[in-house]
């Protein structure tokens, strides 16, 4: 009943949709980890996202949703229209190429700029309200990030062999990766507090999974067919497009509907910090004294925006 009366407050299921995007983020992360050895980078991008337009199709279809909201004119449609490529296909490669020029570490470490860049973004933008909690928790999450990312030994090994340059050129995609991510949400912040987010949902990436076929880079490993090809970890792969790019994706939008997009983006930083325990559990990875430092960083940068109100 508590619960219950606790998550009546659109705030506070804002918060808890906005963990749960994390949860759900990160539980893709470790099914893609596990099942997609072996798929170019490309492939799996490409079958996560034609799947999450498939899935929201049919959410739709069978919900009664319209695929043509009453009111949304042709400026919502092109800025959602834009935003989907943006934001999904050019952002996704991009991400892809950083990955493969920086390793996992580095990567991980570029893309935690996403709630410093998201609260930047909507205070300038959207005029949100920057508070002292706000900044001091998203704070302690990317530094809980740094802190459980960070293995000087392991960005060596996986920066063995490239030039200076080309780790400099990795760097500026990943800057370039989050900064489209961010900057593709922000622009359709006022739309998605007017219309469903299934829809922008479903039009974001669907575009998105059109989009990827128009971008030349990083297209090694064979043909589109590749991309659906059974293999003995297809089912972690569909679990993951799943778990990620359907229900996380719906349930990040929709957190970001319900509350500031400021707040919601520091607990969504939390994704990374939940792979390191799913990775633990179901992943067979090492839960070193880093990581739990990590765990409690982060979680002491969440409480603080959580009980900020």
């Amino acid at each position: 009943m508590a619960g219950a009366l606790f998550l009546s407050s659109p705030s506070a299921q804002g918060d808890a949709l906005s963990i749960l995007a994390a949860l759900l983020w990160a539980s893709t992360v470790v099914c893609f980890k596990l099942g997609g050895e072996g798929m170019p980078a490309w492939h799996q991008n490409f079958l996560k996202s034609s799947l999450g337009a498939l899935l929201f199709t049919l959410t739709l279809l069978v919900l009664g949703e319209p695929f043509f909201p009453p009111g949304a004119d042709g400026t919502a449609w092109a800025l959602v229209l834009l935003s989907g490529f943006l934001g999904m296909s050019l952002a996704d490669t991009a991400y892809f190429q950083a990955l493969k020029m920086l390793g996992a570490t580095l990567t991980s470490l570029v893309g935690s700029l996403y709630s410093p860049l998201m609260i930047l973004f909507s205070v300038l933008f959207l005029g949100e309200e920057l508070t002292f909690s706000l900044l001091l928790g998203s704070f302690l999450v990317v530094a809980g990030i740094v802190v459980g990312t960070w293995e000087p030994s392991r960005v060596e090994e996986e920066e063995e062999g490239k030039t200076r340059r080309e780790i400099l050129a990795g760097v500026v995609l990943g800057i370039t990766f989050i900064t489209l991510v961010v900057g593709s949400i922000i622009m359709i912040g006022r739309i998605l507090k007017t219309y469903s987010p299934l829809w922008v949902a479903w039009l974001r990436i669907s575009v998105g999974a059109v989009g990827i076929l128009a971008i030349p880079w990083g297209r090694e490993g064979g043909g589109i067919s590749r991309a659906f090809l059974p293999t003995r970890h297809t089912g972690l792969m569909v679990a993951g497009a799943v778990l990620g790019t359907w229900l996380g994706y719906y349930v990040w939008l929709k957190g970001l509907q319900l509350i500031p997009m400021s707040r919601a983006s520091v607990l969504n930083e939390l994704s990374l910090i939940f792979v390191f325990v799913l990775a633990a559990l179901f992943a067979g990875e090492r839960f070193t004294l880093r990581k739990a430092m990590a765990v409690g960083l982060a979680f002491c940068g969440s409480l603080l925006v959580l009980t900020a109100g």
